[in-house]
């Protein structure tokens, strides 16, 4: 599940920064954590008619089960969140006596179900889910039809289906759906049959998965779709899409390399992808990025956007990480939570590998070291082991150390074993686990049968302990000297793990692997004559932080020279002073044979200068090595570079110089920018816009409101950054709260077609209580909290909080009481706490 996708871009949107960055109030009770099964649940036959505008359920499940060896039990225990439970019926349908409190509904077997004795109950019930299933109505706002959809990870099916809802247990099912007869449906497995009721009109589908999955992944979706179907040349695998009728095309374009990923990915793994289809269905006011339910994903409809506005806007990584999850975490999946890297740090590895098929080795170097610093970060930030229990609700489980943690310590492993051992590692634990749960231990064990290598100290030091090797490296004479400074922070002193180097003597390049196994190492390097450079970790195999004491000439050289890409771009990244390639906390800068703590002393000297020109310009052909050192270039100098550069052919290239240009102070950017605002690239359009803003363009503001006015909803990202821009616009020069921005940001707020361009606006009123019409804005604030979006209530409810009077906090405890959405209620629970 790509959870994380959404609480980033919800941060960055300022909407639900409350709920992201603690964990909202739960509106009913959590399931126990890491429970045992006490029978094994063989098969779920579920039939549910929705009457969507009513939001109500009436279902019917029948469950098959069987008792565990040695473990005979009396009771059927299933979740069953806020449900009517109408009645419980054994085979012959007979009534069997049942308790249903605290959300579990507990069944009276009569006698014991033993192992290899299989029973069949049936529960009958009615539901108004909160969670689990939501009944998204239409809006005339964006024309959005009725969106029907499910949500089951990490447990919520059980708001709509009384089920086994923990990650333990795996059973296939039917499901039968009764629709409007006007709705389109997609649920997991075949479409076994669709009937029409003459009478009422209303239309079933029966779907039927017979491969045995965790509860968290039953799917449905239903409504006002459209169906598309992508072509599938390599896999032959059915491919069926679902998004609104007038975003058919530009769906197909953006899932077009779905058949690719499936392919390149069972090729990888040894398995081929297991079911006749694989859907991918698009809906809006999703909590999620994309959710991998069984053959059939849910993305949120956000991810849509046109062509043009890629690669800045590029959803593959998305729907590959999905794709992987077919095999890592549906075709096996964590048993516990604690596990969770085991789902979505092989699915964060598999992306990153179908990209570097699709694009290269340097995209899969590069990602692998954005994985890397994100892993950094995080474990900075809070310092645990990639297995960790330490969890409370299973959404803690969802961060970065699950996902790029998990997917850079496979990366890792990967390169020790290499490719051979490792594909055939994972194909036997893949089909040794087929249909199972499992544990990291038994990710081990397989590993370790297969190849015949023991992995005790590997899993001790990178999955079961917390920290990661931070290393120093410095030269004396002909001597690279390596320290692990790591223990400073409470960390293991030694991490044991190769590490690629690569370096320069008398103009020709070396590299070479070193073992890490002792905090400090001296390492003779090859070659003859001087030695120009060194770059260490120069193909990312290593998870750490790595510092490299040399001068700025060797680094000048570093860039023009290396052949990896990775050493360029560190050197790059060195000149723009990034701090994961500079001493964090020290900023000492080489000088000669000098150690100086000036800053200042980053800006790259006329020779440097020239070096990051050229590679700016043309010469490398990596864009973020361009990008890069573009923005280590700080001297007027640049001026003629971004003049080409606005025209460049990447539009990575065409923003990056547009940022840049708001800074120059010649009037020859002005038509530049101007042109930016014409380019067909959204980020483009953006950047020039934001520039303008940034150089208080007196005409700015004008061309915001046009181009807002202009866009459709699939350039969402395009209006949010103009509305950016406008803030910034308001903020220079004493223009604070000028009436034009209120102006536009209550226009945007009230008549923009998408809830996150909404709620941003929203979130900048807030900040005006200045304003001259603050009463006006206070009423928006206000009325918002009862909005259609819960985007849009969320962003309310922090907004009340910033303006902080008595009102907004009765608006805020009427609002909690009425409020269903668990993100809302985390955000209006935060607000609320502010302003007590």
């Amino acid at each position: 599940m790509s959870f994380r996708l959404t609480c980033s871009a919800l941060l960055v949107a300022a909407l639900l920064i409350p709920a992201c960055a603690s964990r909202p109030r739960q509106i009913v009770a959590a399931v126990e954590p890491d429970r045992a099964p006490i029978v094994d649940i063989v098969h779920y036959d579920i039939d549910v008619d929705l009457d969507h505008e009513a939001g109500l359920v009436r279902g019917k499940v029948d469950v098959v089960f069987t008792g565990l060896v040695g473990a005979p039990s009396p009771v059927l225990i299933l979740d069953a969140a806020e449900m009517v439970i109408e009645g419980v019926y054994d085979e012959v349908g007979d009534d069997l006596a049942f308790e249903h409190e605290d959300n579990l509904l507990t069944i009276n077997l009569g006698t014991p179900v033993t192992a290899g004795d299989k029973r069949d109950v049936t529960v009958a019930y009615t539901c108004f889910p909160r969670r689990g299933l939501l009944f998204v109505p239409p809006s005339g706002r964006d024309a959005r039809p009725w969106h029907i959809w499910s949500q089951g990870q990490a447990e919520d099916t059980r708001h709509w289906i009384p089920v086994w809802d923990a990650p333990n247990d795996m059973a296939t099912h039917d499901l039968a759906v009764t629709v409007d007869g006007g709705f389109t449906t997609m649920a997991a497995g075949e479409l076994v049959n669709s009937t029409v009721d003459r009478r009422t009109g209303r239309r079933t589908d029966v779907y039927s998965m017979t491969e045995p999955h965790v509860s968290y992944l039953i799917t449905l979706v239903a409504g006002g779709f459209a169906s598309g179907e992508l072509a599938s040349p390599t896999t032959n695998v059915a491919l069926p899409y679902l998004v609104e009728p007038r975003h058919v095309e530009i769906a197909a374009q953006n899932f077009a390399e779905t058949d690719a990923m499936l392919a390149v990915i069972g090729a990888d793994v040894g398995l081929p992808y297991v079911h006749g289809k694989y859907a991918q269905c698009c809906v809006k006011e999703y909590t999620a990025g994309g959710m991998e339910n069984i053959s059939a994903t849910t993305l949120y409809y956000e991810g849509l956007h046109h062509p043009a506005d890629e690669p800045q806007y590029d959803e593959r990584a998305l729907v590959a990480h999905e794709v992987a999850h077919q095999w890592f975490g549906d075709l096996l999946t964590c048993a516990s939570w604690t596990d969770l890297w085991l789902n979505e740090g092989f699915a964060t590895h598999y992306e990153n590998v179908y990209l570097g098929v699709a694009d290269g080795d340097d995209v899969y170097r590069h990602r692998v070291q954005v994985n890397q610093r994100a892993m950094v970060a995080a474990e900075l930030d809070e310092s645990r082991p990639i297995v960790w229990s330490g969890w409370d609700l299973p959404d803690d489980t969802f961060a970065t150390h699950a996902y790029e943690g998990g997917a850079t310590r496979l990366h890792l492993l990967r390169t020790m074993l290499g490719n051979a051992a490792f594909e055939t590692a994972l194909n036997r634990y893949l089909r040794q686990y087929r249909g199972r749960v499992v544990s990291t231990d038994d990710l081990k064990r397989s590993f370790e049968e297969a190849i015949g290598v023991d992995l005790t100290q590997f899993f001790d030091e990178w999955l079961y302990d917390g920290g990661f090797p931070e290393i120093e490296g410095e030269i004396e004479g002909d001597m690279l000297v390596l320290r692990q400074v790591q223990e400073d922070r409470g960390w293991r002193e030694v991490f044991h793990a190769p590490l690629t180097i690569a370096w320069s003597r008398g103009g020709v390049e070396h590299s070479g692997v070193v073992e890490l196994d002792d905090a400090e190492q001296r390492f003779q390097l090859a070659g003859a004559g001087a030695l120009d450079w060194v770059a260490l970790n120069a193909d990312t195999s290593l998870p750490c932080r790595a510092i490299m004491w040399q001068s700025e000439a060797a680094w000048q050289r570093q860039l023009g020279e290396a052949s990896s890409m990775i050493a360029r771009l560190t050197a790059a990244q060195w000149f723009a002073g990034d701090r994961e390639v500079r001493d964090p906390d020290d900023y000492r800068v080489i000088v000669g044979d000098e150690l100086e703590n000036d800053p200042a002393r980053w800006a790259p000297s006329v020779e440097s200068h020239s070096t990051l020109a050229a590679a700016a310009a043309d010469v490398d052909e990596f864009w973020l090595v361009r990008t890069t050192s573009l923005a280590a270039m700080v001297d007027a100098g640049r001026a003629t570079l971004l003049e080409q550069l606005v025209y460049d052919d990447d539009a990575r290239l065409r923003e990056a110089a547009m940022t840049h240009l708001a800074t120059s102070e010649n009037d020859y950017s002005i038509p530049l920018l101007a042109d930016g605002l014409g380019d067909e690239n959204a980020s483009v359009i953006a950047a020039a816009a934001t520039s303008l803003a940034r150089r208080a363009h007196p005409t700015v503001l004008e061309s915001i409101t046009d181009i807002i006015a202009t866009t459709d909803e699939l350039r969402w990202r395009l209006d949010r950054a103009l509305v950016d821009a406008a803030v910034i616009f308001d903020s220079i020069d004493g223009r604070e709260d000028a009436p034009e921005v209120t102006a536009l940001l209550l226009g945007v707020f009230g008549t923009h077609e998408t809830p996150r361009v909404r709620s941003r606006a929203l979130s900048y009123l807030a900040r005006r209580s200045s304003d001259p019409h603050a009463a006006v804005i206070w009423r928006r604030l206000a009325a918002a909290l009862h909005d259609e979006s819960f985007f849009v209530r969320s962003a309310a409810a922090t907004g009340l909080a910033e303006w902080g009077d008595d009102a907004a906090l009765a608006h805020l405890e009427t609002r909690a009481q009425l409020e269903s959405d668990p993100f809302v209620l985390g955000a209006i629970n935060a607000a609320i706490t502010t302003l007590d």
